[in-house]
């Protein structure tokens, strides 16, 4: 009835008060309940769950080694994964088997790059994709692997600085250190004021280029066209060339290059050079040694002398077409493809003898040198140079190196090596010859190279160098694509910056005195990085970052001039036309895609190309398969080039208008239909018959008809227009067709030439006079110009509402008044084609509109009086933020929802959706939720798919701001991105963890065999568990490594065998442990030792003093271990006789499954606890179900043996056996065998006695142990004292012979060495001091310890006893015989025959 009960009760209630047992019950593949719910993605029930006081969060599956967090990331499960976090933030950095956090598998798995499938722009409905390649789901593999981010053609999105701000140089608008988290700068954005730019280009920020950190100074460069350098820092001696003493707290731009646009830019402590985008040279800042390349004038009260503000280096370098640049602090460089320029100090560092004044910089000695040139054969690829040094990387990727008068030419490796042993088969990959994208270089001691796989080495040169003896070292290799490197940055001392593809961020500080593996560390906080610097010190550093782009919004295009079109006399009338659109689906014809945010198109000149000096040159040989790409084309080209928009209104189907004035019955049709109903037209033309409306502020565009209410209109051919009366205007002597074309390019904004419809012999007469009709209206009409050409521009006309007779008044807020056309309204508007077709008693008509400002709704006039959906804001100067725009946009929305301008709503979400910041993100999907705005959602979505290692540790991500349909609406998302990018995708397939009930925990909690049903083909499977966490595997040849201890009951003891040696195999002790079960019947001797011990296994022989100490066993691992046994470190199994194997281990558990009842009391079925304790190690080989691993046949195993059963059978040689533990602890003993009780040697003749009167007399003892752990021992043999063994008349038997020979093999066989010594004694230290007891292991030693005392008394009597059977027996010499010389020997053959038998 409790069981009812309990399954009955709610989920919520019942993951609160699980138990120990409960939360760590295992399915199939080793997964607890907490995995299941991150699984299913119900992050509800994980709330409940976190509040049981016994979850463990930390707990892995084990398949994987895989925590809650992995399956959650795995799964698209964010709510899950930000719930771990917020409960413990340590959880991202648990590794699973192969290594990865959870982050590494969001990286593989959800990669911008790595989508097969990608969106391609949002529509209202419904995302749109494109495939990469057509009908190749593996186009993945291959695409090239190239860094996709350059600098000149895209740009960063952000920079962030981080460290120590002594000098202001961070730009971060003060002096103070940003130590923790890198921060943000702020970039001044100048076209924010300039009004005559469109509001796109002046809220559209400047893309960044690079950056350079000094320690005093640091430079940003942008890829606007004009005046993209910005400085920061300390004034002093010129570095920031602005002429002023006052620091730089921000980045601001330096004036002196308002007009250019600077492509490269080099920096040292304390002077500065850029290369402009016509190859011109400045520099500026401090000037002792000439390294600005001019000189300059020595002020009086002042040691240093140096230049203000930028001044061109012409000497040597007016005429060279020069690429790059690079300094010092005290000499700089510039080159072209095949020269380098040098200048300054000359301290060895240049490849040429200097002549002149000897100046000291520090303790070395230089002279001065002007710009001088040196020429290479192969083209110049970079040049870095140092204090002390000048490095010159070519095409070739042979490295020069200027230093100490030397000059150092090197062949960079450009293979990666091998090992001279055997190797396996390697993919070509491995083989294939690298490249090399960049040095980097502080100091000529620390060189880094990065090259194109993704991999850093560094190496370094000095005085005494050599290119035969540089040696270089692998600093960075990736285990996985994400974490390869694509930028690098060094400093003085060696440390080290880096980038991965993922753009995470890791530093490595070298640490004097310690060794080279110290870790690299990863910088929080930041993400998405392309670019990394540092200054010579390393402490300062700079970031660019490059965001995702936001996705392409699919518009419907603008209704206008199908709207306005509706008020033609030619269209017929249609009642409630708006409201019935509304429920209409939109055409995709009648779409485009567009993004709000371009490149200005004040930026896209012919200079551009000058621009692009250095583009990335480090592709691969397939670089035209990558150009093919229509992802990467889209990544490269976003800001490379401004929008160009076409057909943003939908045109009007003129082939309908066309058809009806080509009627013959064109009257009839005008007369029998209804062409003025709902359109409020006030005047009318009579002519020929007919009654044609018009709307009198349309026909004012004719400004002939301006005073047609005053006078007639008389034109050409006798054409009369009459003045109005009562409302009408006749016409006299005009075809209707005639007329009805002029008003259709009046209110369409076409000039349609129906008489093209008909061939030059079959064009009817009629025809003719209506085009010689309509081509002389038009031109008095002022619609065309001298050559036929309309002039007419039906935008220009309505964008004026007070060209209109505004009869509408709209009130707004804080008393603001607005007048408005009914019709036009009406015919753009569902709202006020509603509101308006009611009867109106008044001649003005008022809407209230208290709660919108007048600059809200003048923004909606535009858009309904036809203004360019992109340029609706460009004359409002109201705007000083982002923040204001993004708030004004949401005001339009919710007017826009209010007046049903669906269009209007989607173009404010198209300048929402550049703005979406990590910062912003969630409160915008908020509103975008309460208002409906289904495309910003999916851009906030698209956001947080490309950010989520940010995102999960944003405190604005919780249930408390966003809903629970929001919450479950991202989960959704990254699980159809999942779903659509998998190979073989099957996107109508429903899996288990589809299912959002609580039907599927239920059924792992209460049914679990039901559970593991739907994964299995047969219920006979049952999974091999190991529970024992494993350490890092020591990689010492002489010892196995001590196993860590976990948190299960007393171990039983290790049976120590001595046995016969054969040659060792790897096995499994798992498979041992479950798959033998026999029964022990040969002799053995029996040690109690502990679990975690395993004696040293050494093939060298020790010296005869050692021999009575050392083991001459390999005791096998614990059966609980959880140890990792590779070939290399095998566990040798000795074997006894006849190939029979000896048992290994020994046990108080009688099989499996009392070991499974025992530890893990849930394993079996009818238990109500079905699983294992605790969590499994990730690197632990638990699933490994082979059984034949070792030629193993063991006829008795001590699992399975009952504890009346002997351990030692009778038929055993009577050899005695010593068990001397060490204080009662079972750490670090070792098997001590005596054959005469003593630690001295017996002779032979003592053997041959002992043997023969044990093999006449001697029995087993059969008396039962009361050992602690309940485990059979054998009976003890009496010690025999060697000084009562006659020397000359005891015959000793030929089986105690062989196997003192056997075992004096197997001591000189197995002897470890001094080396194996010391490391065996360093071990059992370490054993001790990290030993921690329990109480029950403390009470066990006890017991243990009474049962030692009074056992060594039994022993002692029983010795005793076989020492008086020993003596009386040899009273009685006289019947037996000596044997002879012969007998000896056969004896001695025997025995030598058993032992090779045996090997």
């Amino acid at each position: 009835m409790s069981n009812g009960n309990t399954k009955s009760e709610p989920l919520s209630v019942k993951l609160k008060k699980l138990s120990k047992q409960e939360l760590n019950k295992r399915d199939v593949f080793g997964r607890s309940i907490i995995h299941i719910i991150c699984i299913l993605g119900r992050f509800d029930l994980l709330k409940h769950l976190l509040l049981n006081p016994n979850v463990n969060i930390f707990i892995t599956d084990y398949e994987s080694g895989w925590t809650g967090l992995h399956h959650s990331i795995f799964y698209g499960k964010i709510s899950c994964a930000k719930l771990l976090l917020g409960h413990n933030s340590e959880l991202v950095r648990v590794k699973d088997r192969n290594g990865l956090t959870a982050m590494d598998i969001y990286h593989l798995k959800y990669s911008y790059t790595n989508l097969n499938i990608f969106p391609s722009s949002i529509g209202v409905d419904d995302t749109n994709y494109t495939q990469r390649k057509a009908n190749d789901n593996s186009f993945n593999n291959n695409v090239p692997d190239k860094i996709w981010w350059d600098k000149d053609i895209r740009g960063g999105s952000e920079v962030f600085t981080f460290g120590i701000n002594v000098n202001n140089h961070l730009g971060t608008g003060d002096s103070d250190d940003k130590l923790k988290t890198p921060y943000r700068v702020d970039i001044e954005n100048k076209r924010l004021d300039n009004y005559n730019l469109s509001i796109a280009e002046r809220l559209v920020k400047p893309r960044i280029k690079d950056i350079k950190i000094s320690k005093n100074h640091s430079i940003i460069l942008t890829n606007e066209t004009k005046g993209n350098l910005l400085i920061a820092g300390n004034p002093s001696r010129g570095r920031l060339g602005h002429g002023k003493s006052t620091p730089n707290y921000k980045f601001t731009e330096l004036e002196y290059f308002a007009d250019d646009h600077i492509t490269n830019v080099a920096i040292s402590d304390d002077h500065t050079l850029v290369l402009t985008s016509n190859g011109e040279v400045y520099s500026w800042g401090l000037n002792n040694y000439l390294e600005l390349g001019y000189p300059t004038d020595r002020i009086k009260e002042k040691t240093d002398t140096f230049s203000n503000e930028p001044k061109r280096i012409i000497q040597t370098l007016k005429k060279l077409d020069v690429q790059g640049i690079s300094c010092s602090k005290i000499h700089s460089a510039a080159f072209s493809d095949y020269t380098l320029v040098l200048w300054g100090l000359n301290i060895g560092q240049m490849d040429f003898i200097t002549t002149g004044e000897t100046v000291k910089f520090g303790k070395q000695k230089g002279i001065v040198q002007t710009p001088r040139k040196m020429e290479f054969q192969n083209k110049i690829k970079q040049v870095i140079t140092t204090d002390n040094s000048t490095i010159v990387l070519l095409d070739n990727f042979e490295c020069h190196i200027m230093h100490n008068g030397n000059h150092l030419r090197i062949q960079l490796p450009l293979f990666k090596a091998l090992n001279n042993e055997f190797e396996y088969f390697r993919p070509t990959k491995f083989s294939k010859r690298k490249s090399i994208i960049k040095l980097v270089s502080k100091d000529c001691s620390k060189i880094g190279i990065l090259y194109d796989d993704g991999s850093v080495s560094n190496f370094g040169v000095d005085m005494f160098s050599k290119s035969s003896n540089i040696k270089y070292n692998t600093v960075w290799s990736p285990r996985n694509n994400h974490l390869k490197c694509h930028d690098v940055d060094i400093g003085k001392d060696g440390s080290i910056i880096i980038c991965t593809k993922a753009g995470s961020a890791y530093k490595r500080i070298s640490r004097v005195g310690e060794k080279s593996d110290y870790k690299f560390t990863k910088i929080d906080r930041i993400s998405k990085v392309v670019k990394v610097c540092c200054d010579s010190l390393f402490t300062s550093f700079g970031f660019i970052k490059d965001d995702v782009d936001q996705l392409p919004l699919n518009l419907s295009k603008n209704q206008f001039l199908v709207d306005i079109n509706y008020l033609s006399p030619l269209t017929p009338s249609i009642s409630n036309r708006r409201k019935s659109k509304l429920v209409e689906p939109n055409c995709i014809e009648n779409r485009y895609s567009v993004d709000f945010l371009n490149k200005p198109s004040m930026e896209t000149t012919e200079e551009s190309d000058t621009i692009k000096l250095f583009q990335n040159k480090f592709t691969l040989d397939d670089e035209k398969d990558v150009e093919t790409d229509p992802l990467y084309n889209s990544y490269i080209n976003r800001w490379n080039s401004s929008q160009k928009l076409r057909d943003t209104f939908e045109k009007i189907n003129s082939s309908e208008i066309i058809n009806v004035l080509n009627r013959k019955d064109l009257k009839y049709y005008l007369n029998t239909n209804d062409f003025t109903s709902g359109k409020d037209y006030d005047l009318m033309f009579d002519i020929d018959d007919c009654h044609i409306g018009v709307h009198s502020s349309i026909l004012k565009f004719i400004p002939i008809f301006e005073n047609i209410h005053e006078s007639d209109i008389v034109l050409d051919d006798d054409v009369i227009f009459h003045k109005v009366e009562d409302g009408c205007i006749s016409v006299e002597n005009l075809h209707v067709q005639s007329l009805l074309l002029v008003l259709n390019l009046l209110y369409t904004g076409s000039y349609l030439k129906i008489w093209d419809s008909f061939s030059g012999f079959n064009r009817p007469p009629i025809m003719r006079e209506i085009k010689d009709q309509t081509m002389k209206l038009l031109k008095p009409f002022k619609l065309v110009d001298d050559l036929q050409r309309p002039i007419y521009d039906i935008f220009e006309n309505f964008s004026d509402w007070e060209n209109f007779d505004n009869d509408v008044l709209v009130k707004l807020k804080d008393d603001e008044e607005l007048r408005c056309c009914s019709y036009i309204l009406s015919a753009r508007s569902a709202f006020f084609e509603t509101l308006f077709s009611e009867r109106w008693d008044l001649d003005t008509q008022i809407v209230d509109f208290n709660h919108v400002s007048k600059n809200v709704f003048e923004i909606v006039l535009k858009y309904i009086y036809g203004y360019e959906q992109l340029s609706l804001f460009d004359d409002f100067d109201e705007i000083q933020s982002v923040a204001d725009f993004i708030n004004l946009q949401f005001d339009i929305i919710e007017i826009s929802d209010e007046l049903l301008l669906f269009g209007l709503k989607d173009i404010s979400q198209l300048m929402i959706k550049d703005f979406i910041t990590h910062e912003n993100v969630f409160l915008l999907l908020q509103h975008s939720e309460i208002m409906n705005c289904n495309m910003l959602i999916g851009e906030c979505l698209w956001f947080i798919y490309n950010n989520v290692d940010l995102v999960l540790f944003d405190s604005q991500y919780n249930d408390e701001l966003l809903s629970q349909n929001i919450i479950k609406r991202i989960d959704r998302y990254f699980r159809w991105m999942n779903r659509v990018n998998k190979i073989s995708a099957a996107d109508e397939t429903l899996f288990w963890y589809d299912s959002d009930t609580g039907d599927t925990v239920r059924t792992f909690l209460y049914h679990l065999k039901d559970f593991n049903s739907q994964f299995l083909l047969e219920d006979s499977f049952e999974p091999l568990f190991d529970i024992k966490e494993a350490r890092k595997e020591n990689k010492s040849p002489k010892l196995e490594p001590i196993k860590t201890k976990t948190k299960l009951p007393s171990p039983p003891p290790v049976v120590s065998v001595n046995m016969d040696r054969k040659k060792s195999v790897s096995i499994d002790p798992i498979v041992s442990w479950s798959k033998f079960d026999h029964n022990v019947t040969d002799s053995s001797a029996i040690e109690f030792t502990d679990e975690e011990f395993q004696p040293v296994v050494n093939r060298r022989r020790r010296s005869s003093g050692k021999r009575a100490s050392s083991s001459t066993t390999t005791i096998a691992p614990s059966p609980l271990s959880n140890s990792s046994i590779t070939p290399s470190k095998s566990i040798p199994i000795p074997t006894g006789q006849q190939g029979q194997s000896k048992p290994m281990y020994s046990t108080r558990n009688n099989s499996v499954h009392s070991l499974t009842e025992q530890h893990w009391p849930g394993m079996n079925e009818n238990s109500p606890n079905y699983g294992s304790p605790n969590g499994l190690s990730p690197f632990s080989n638990w699933g490994n179900s082979s059984g034949n691993l070792t030629p193993m046949n063991l006829s008795s195993s001590p699992s399975t043996r009952k504890k009346s059963d002997p351990l030692v059978p009778s038929s055993s040689a009577s050899i005695t056996t010593s068990l001397s533990p060490s204080n009662n602890s079972m750490v670090g003993s070792s098997n001590k065998l005596s054959f005469n009780g003593s630690g001295n040697k017996m002779s032979q003749k003592e053997r041959k006695r002992l043997m023969k009167t044990n093999d006449n007399d001697v029995t087993p003892s059969k008396t039962k142990s009361n050992s602690p752990w309940n485990v059979s021992n054998p009976k003890p043999k009496p010690k025999p004292k060697a000084k009562s063994i006659p020397n000359d008349k005891t015959t000793i038997p030929s089986s105690f012979l062989a196997a003192q020979e056997d075992a004096l093999a197997e001591e000189t066989i197995s002897m470890p060495s001094l080396a194996g010594i010391i490391h065996e004694e360093e071990h059992k230290a370490m054993g001790l001091l990290n030993e921690r007891k329990s109480l029950v292991e403390i009470q066990q030693e006890e017991e243990f310890a009474l049962w030692w005392e009074s056992e060594s008394k039994r022993v002692q009597q029983e010795q005793e006893n076989l020492l008086k059977s020993f003596n009386s027996n040899n009273g009685n010499g006289n019947n037996n015989k000596k044997p002879n010389g012969n007998s000896k020997k056969k004896q001695y053959n025997n025995s030598r025959n058993r032992k090779r038998s045996v090997n």
